[in-house]
């Protein structure tokens, strides 16, 4: 595997949005959008859920949470571009709170993953019995994961086994099946 790139100049990005890299606290909001689409956080593919605050003048305060640290480096950069103080209160991917379960199973024979944890939300793909899952953060009764096409979404945690690297890796080396047709009654997997 090659070395994570490191990040740019985030000057000339800057630029794009305030030509003369002027920051205004009261677009915070609208330089972290420009931020995610400029750089291709796809939301199919990258956990990037941030809000920024004006604290006082230039100061800034980031919130929420990143998957990757070269998008959070890459973010602070653009905001001190701007000319912000950047306080970094963001979460890195995976949470701490998962421990070493950062794995998991879909334990149910069809569970469907959403673009949020709650309120009006979207279905935006489905899952099979045994699919494998990066688990990345736990809110809100459900767990943000990544598929195995690599994909990002909302699962139920009550439709997931969580596993440890070990068992993970055992079970995705392990004899599979190809399962083609519901079985009616009680059904469910486990380590």
């Amino acid at each position: 595997t090659a070395d994570p790139v490191k990040p740019g100049d985030m000057t000339n990005v800057a630029r794009k949005i305030e030509p003369t890299l002027a920051g205004k606290p009261e677009r915070l909001s609208q330089y972290i959008s420009f931020f995610s689409r400029e750089l291709g956080n796809d939301s199919r593919l990258c956990a990037f859920d941030v809000s920024a605050e004006a604290v006082k003048g230039q100061q800034v305060r980031l919130n929420g949470f990143v998957e990757f640290p070269e998008t959070r480096h890459s973010l602070k950069e653009f905001l001190k571009a701007l000319g912000f103080d950047v306080e970094d209160r963001l979460e890195s991917l995976p949470a701490e709170s998962l421990g070493n379960r950062r794995f998991g199973l879909v334990a149910k024979p069809h569970t469907y993953v959403f673009d949020r944890p709650s309120g009006k939300r979207k279905q935006e793909n489905d899952l099979l019995i045994g699919e494998p899952l990066l688990l990345l953060r736990e809110q809100d009764g459900h767990l943000l994961v990544h598929s195995r096409e690599g994909y990002l979404g909302y699962v139920s945690s009550s439709e997931v086994i969580r596993s440890d690297g070990t068992a993970y890796e055992k079970y995705l080396a392990g004899a599979s099946v190809l399962i083609t047709k519901d079985i009616p009654g009680k059904t469910g997997i486990g380590f």
